[in-house]
């Protein structure tokens, strides 16, 4: 089971607050369709022969996930909801040569998550990734999406307090103390600042 069942009820009548989830330490834990992408789950003790983390997700990348998110699309066979179909948030580990690079970029990290697994991860047969480890990856991978989306962009941070020069100076040679006019000096003042830079 997944999740915990909740603890009974208190003794004043009013219901406790329910247990955090623990991750197995010796197997993967088993995630519904449902809970994709929604909770962190850590992979089991000695999954990796090496330390893994994805990287930083470029912003190209993060706009074609905005633009065309990771679905598959599952159809229920049984039960109430017999033949409706749902999309299910997932995470390529795969593609096509003509798929765009940011796909392409995306199954790289999925195989560089693969290269660092310990055999338990592997299926002895095939030499691929259990559909467990899979799933996992999976899950936390759509975290990661999500919180690299949430994260400021550099565009969003406040001004800087540094030396800007006017666009009329960039292509001009360094200029010598000596040969600094007032008007120079003036536009060489770092913003903010009223203090007279010094010309020695």
């Amino acid at each position: 089971m997944p999740f915990e069942l909740q603890p009974p009820p208190s003794p004043l009548g009013q219901a406790s607050a329910p247990t955090k989830h623990q991750c197995s330490p010796s197997s993967p834990c088993t995630i519904l369709l449902s809970e994709i992408g929604k909770c962190y789950h850590a992979f089991p003790k000695g999954s990796f022969r090496a330390c893994f983390a994805p990287p930083a997700v470029p912003r190209s990348v993060l706009h074609h996930f905005d633009a065309h998110p990771f679905r598959w699309s599952w159809t229920t066979k049984a039960g109430p909801n017999a033949g409706k179909s749902f999309a299910v948030p997932t995470v390529p580990t795969s593609c096509p040569k003509d798929s765009p690079k940011a796909v392409h970029w995306i199954v790289s990290i999925f195989h560089a998550f693969k290269s660092q697994l310990a055999p338990q991860a592997l299926d002895p047969e095939t030499g691929r990734v259990l559909p467990s480890y899979v799933k996992l990856y999976q899950n936390n991978m759509l975290m990661h999406l999500h919180a690299q989306r949430a994260r400021p962009r550099a565009g969003n941070s406040p001004p800087s307090h540094h030396l800007e020069l006017p666009p009329s100076l960039w292509s001009l040679p360094p200029l010598t103390p000596l040969a600094l006019s007032r008007s120079s000096v003036r536009r060489l003042r770092p913003c903010g600042r009223s203090s007279r830079p010094s010309v020695s």
